[in-house]
């Protein structure tokens, strides 16, 4: 009986030593998530943004909700409606879209930025900007032709300084390049028309610094 008592003892001995290394070892993490996944909604499923945490590894996932859209042209047991074609056109974030190619963390995504008016975006992405032309920050999408106008407000970061702007290309040819951020232009609107555009990459600039990171709120994509 006594030599049980001690085995008995010696295990819960054990199990406290683990559960307090266990501990001890549980660091908090300031996450830094960015965009891992994409998936888009259909008619009758939802699709879904997946996040990871840069620094842990911690996931979350935002459900995007199905359209409902029916095809075109099709009602009830497949007769042409004589009604007009509706415009089915929808706005999505174009920073979200699965990435073609990129030269890395150009773009991050942020929960809570503020600007440099103080005023605090939510759930948002911000930009990196880069003055090398050897090195320039760059992401490129594949469109396919399937989308009709880039639109989109960036800001001034707190702190930031010089200037920063955007240049968006289809292939080879520049086809839009944003009015540049400023401490005396603090935020800027812009669009332009991407139709029949295959391909499309956007160059991010910064002048007079090594760097630094601007917030998008949103810049979006229509379909």
């Amino acid at each position: 009986m006594k030599r049980t008592k001690r085995i008995l003892s010696v295990a819960v001995c054990c199990v406290a030593i683990v559960s307090l290394l266990a501990s001890c070892g549980e660091k908090s993490c300031e996450h830094e998530f960015y965009l891992s996944d994409y998936v888009a909604p259909t008619a009758t499923e939802n699709g879904h943004n997946d996040y990871a945490c840069l620094n842990c590894g911690t996931t979350y996932q935002e459900a995007i909700p199905a359209t409902g859209e029916a095809p075109p042209g099709v009602v009830g047991d497949d007769i042409e409606s004589t009604e007009p074609e509706e415009d089915v056109s929808r706005a999505i974030s174009l920073l979200s879209l699965p990435v073609y190619s990129s030269n890395g963390t150009s773009v991050s995504y942020e929960a809570d930025i503020e600007d440099i008016d103080g005023w605090r975006h939510k759930d948002c992405y911000q930009i990196c900007c880069s003055h090398s032309e050897t090195s320039p920050n760059f992401r490129r999408w594949e469109l396919a032709g399937n989308y009709s106008e880039v639109s989109g407000t960036i800001y001034m970061r707190q702190g930031n300084s010089c200037s920063y702007w955007l240049e968006f290309y289809d292939g080879e040819q520049l086809i839009y390049t944003t009015p540049r951020l400023s401490s005396s232009t603090t935020s800027v609107d812009f669009s332009f028309d991407v139709t029949g555009v295959e391909y499309l990459t956007m160059y991010s600039w910064v002048d007079g610094s090594n760097g630094c990171w601007i917030i998008a709120d949103p810049i979006n994509i229509t379909t």
